[in-house]
């Protein structure tokens, strides 16, 4: 994570217990008087969020937090659940898959996206069963953060 310049993601970079979340600064969208949707971003290279990143701040109401590790991201969904959680394709050598079946034999009622570069019908045979919201292109950008938000936006709504 050195190789990641500080100010990037302004990623606090003091000491922090263990399993501590960290907070990204400038992380909540336009309207802040709105009720806000918490997205978890999970990956040991946040680089990778960059684009997605950008795109989910231009949602009124988000606000994006980030954990570099399983720890920090069951810690994160633990503290306050969030609306959902994003996890890159691989995170410390496992992949995204096996952290997201952790992650719900931990929490089932975790809503999660996944870093994925199978083909759309690839990776439903490959994830049925998990509820996993929708696959994220590596580099995804702003249509892709539009259309996580309006299908998260539509499964929220179930709720109510």
């Amino acid at each position: 994570r050195k190789d990641i310049p500080p100010a990037r993601y302004g990623v606090r970079q003091d000491s922090q217990p263990a399993g501590r979340q960290r907070r990204i600064k400038g992380s909540v969208g336009k309207d802040k008087k709105a009720s806000m949707m918490k997205i978890l971003l999970v990956s040991d290279n946040p680089s990778g969020f960059d684009s997605l990143h950008k795109g989910l701040l231009k949602h009124s109401g988000v606000m994006v937090d980030m954990a570099g590790t399983f720890d920090e991201a069951m810690a994160g969904i633990s503290v306050t659940m969030p609306a959902l959680v994003v996890v890159d394709d691989f995170l410390g050598g496992v992949p995204g898959k096996q952290v997201i079946e952790d992650m719900i034999r931990k929490n089932p009622m975790v809503n999660t996206a996944l870093v994925s570069p199978l083909s759309d019908e690839d990776f439903h045979e490959d994830t049925e069963g998990l509820g996993i919201l929708m696959p994220i292109r590596k580099n995804a950008g702003e249509a892709q953060a539009r259309e996580l938000i309006e299908r998260l936006e539509k499964l929220l709504s179930l709720y109510k």
